[in-house]
């Protein structure tokens, strides 16, 4: 290593051939970035359940189901988020229940504000409500939600679905 490194020292040609490959490289690694800028962009608005976001999905389901709502009676609130940005207008969301779905209305649940939801004007999220009465020895059923897009806003391909699994 040290002879090496000793005929480094003496020979000029080996120094301006390395200095040159040096200056080529840092070059050829700094001049051709591609702008990521418009990798983040979000060029349009879109809803999501914010549970779909942070759950995983139920195995052989394209959505999650939330199983937490065994003995859980009163209201609940599920999140909706508004993602590309903020609106300067109320933007109103309807809500579809599928018809998997095999909870009934009035008995196993209720909807206090109904199946529209609003997201207030300069704000990202709104919430959803779903009332869950006290239920007495009912086997399982489940309720299965689906934004629906409108003129102004997408509703995201990926967390647009929540399900509840409702027991007592």
């Amino acid at each position: 290593m040290q002879k090496f490194l000793l005929a480094f020292k003496k020979n000029k040609e080996m120094k301006r051939y390395i200095s040159l490959l040096i200056v080529v490289l840092c070059i050829s690694m700094t001049s051709c970035f591609k702008d990521h800028e418009e990798d983040f962009y979000l060029p349009d608005f879109r809803i999501e359940f914010q549970d779909a976001v942070i759950t995983t999905n139920t195995p052989g389901l394209s959505y999650p189901i939330l199983k937490d709502l065994r003995t859980k009676a009163g209201v609940q609130k599920y999140q909706i988020n508004l993602i590309g940005g903020l609106k300067d207008t109320d933007q109103v969301v309807k809500i579809k229940i599928r018809e998997e779905s095999t909870a009934k209305a009035q008995e196993h649940y209720l909807l206090p504000k109904g199946l529209e939801i609003v997201i207030p004007a300069k704000t990202a999220f709104g919430y959803f409500e779903v009332e869950i009465p006290e239920l007495s020895n009912t086997s399982a059923v489940r309720l299965i939600f689906d934004l629906e897009s409108n003129e102004h806003i997408q509703a995201s391909a990926n967390y647009k679905t929540l399900g509840l699994s409702i027991r007592k």
